[in-house]
């Protein structure tokens, strides 16, 4: 045995005559070598895994059950529990008609369990991440928009289309330099003209997407009004409708309203979790400081202190019900309702 590896699932692969194997860390051998698996991947958020065998692939469970026919060329993680399935159906003849979909291939999509969704017959030779059940589609370069089963919701006649929630979708024109974006509706009506000068626009989320424009960033909303500021050097989504922003070395969290969260700006701040964050700074070696130190604290959306900057590190539990701490070698339980518990009871 050698070359053991760590899988995303905490288990471990090994190799014996040349084929994957998985054990856990009883050395209990999950998957044996003797089912001739080349290679396994594996999420940490699916109960299935993508397995080579031979030159095809397939679907199988994490016990290493086949849950389709070995017969597709490639198979991609999709999103939402599904999987993009693909054969070779022309010979490589070096011609794409378009630079993001590969016309031999024909794909199916599949679910976790390894049933067809949607069927190859259906002749789609590119398919793009889902996103709340809608996927980007296309038949010989021309692109709309599907569901899992291969329906279409968006006819395919767009040099491109993304769905980017809530009936909105980012397209490319035909005979149009496409360089600032351009959201339609799911009936075709221009909601933001690229003439509005954004250079990127996300996903929306309750009629509010996070924009670009003239290398600064803010929130828009579907008629491409600003939510927010247009002053920062980014913006991300941060967890329950919030988002993380950035000034310089500096950043904080921005409310969907597009009103800032904390009065002052801190070196991190960390994703929101039941309505709290954990923030903090550093504290750069210097004369007056022997070594590098990270000191942090927690807050609340609405704007409150919950815990000052008095650790050296602050922790989600698994439950997310309450936060580890430390200050120094010291452990400490932090409650959401502002308690603290000193296991040591000092």
């Amino acid at each position: 045995m050698s070359d053991e590896k760590k899988t995303y699932n905490g288990r471990i692969q090994f190799y014996e005559r040349g084929y994957v194997g998985i054990k856990d860390y009883d050395d209990k051998v999950i998957v044996s070598p003797d089912l001739g698996y080349s290679e396994i991947r594996e999420r940490d958020d699916e109960n299935a895994a993508i397995v080579r065998k031979g030159e095809k692939w397939a679907l199988t469970d994490l016990d290493g059950k086949p849950l389709c026919s070995f017969i597709y060329d490639r198979i991609v993680y999709i999103g939402e529990h599904c999987y993009k399935a693909g054969v070779y159906v022309k010979p490589d003849n070096g011609e794409l008609i378009v630079e993001y979909a590969d016309t031999r291939m024909t794909y199916a999509i599949l679910s976790e369990k390894g049933e067809v969704l949607c069927d190859r017959n259906k002749e789609y030779n590119y398919i793009a991440e889902v996103h709340e059940g809608e996927i980007t589609a296309a038949i010989n370069g021309k692109c709309g928009v599907i569901d899992i089963h291969g329906n279409v919701i968006m006819q395919l006649k767009y040099k491109y289309i993304q769905p980017m929630g809530e009936g909105h979708y980012l397209v490319s024109l035909d005979n149009e330099d496409n360089y600032y974006s351009t959201i339609i509706n799911r009936e075709g009506k221009v909601l933001i003209p690229a003439s509005m000068g954004y250079r990127s626009i996300y996903h929306f989320h309750h009629g509010v997407a996070r924009a670009n424009k003239n290398a600064k960033w803010g929130l828009i909303d579907e008629s491409g009004k600003h939510v927010s500021d247009f002053d920062f050097n980014f913006i991300e989504e941060w967890g329950e409708g919030y988002y993380k922003v950035e000034k310089g070395a500096k950043k904080n969290i921005l409310r969907p309203d597009g009103s800032i969260v904390l009065k002052e700006w801190f070196n991190d701040v960390f994703e929101v979790t039941n309505g709290f964050f954990i923030f903090g700074n550093t504290i750069r070696k210097s004369k007056t400081n022997p070594k590098t130190r990270y000191i942090e604290g927690v807050a609340h959306v609405n704007g409150d202190i919950i815990f000052p900057m008095i650790f050296e590190r602050v922790r989600w539990l698994e439950s997310k019900e309450a936060l580890y701490a430390e200050i120094g070698t010291k452990p400490y339980i932090l409650t959401l309702d502002g308690g603290i518990y000193d296991p040591q009871r000092r």
